[in-house]
């Protein structure tokens, strides 16, 4: 039991991580314009604005995809 909870754990983790990493190249593919201007004008306020509902909504929906995830595995492979 204590073996299959760290396992979900280290599973959750990974997932959680690396759909982050995902959603993240993800924006930048979507909103490229947006990432140029970032880049170009660091201290517009509206670009900020922006930048920051993704900056704050991609690690959220980051972890929920993984924890997602790793329960769907587990559950398919019997490890909970």
């Amino acid at each position: 039991m204590k073996c299959s909870f760290l396992v979900f754990l280290l599973l959750e983790a990974v997932l959680m991580i690396s759909s982050t990493i995902i959603l993240y190249k993800v924006s930048s593919l979507l909103y490229p314009k947006l990432w140029k201007e970032l880049k170009s004008n660091p201290n517009d306020k509206q670009i900020l604005k922006k930048f920051n509902i993704i900056r704050f909504t991609v690690p959220i929906l980051g972890v929920l995809v993984g924890a997602f995830l790793a329960q769907l595995i587990c559950k398919k492979f019997g490890i909970n």
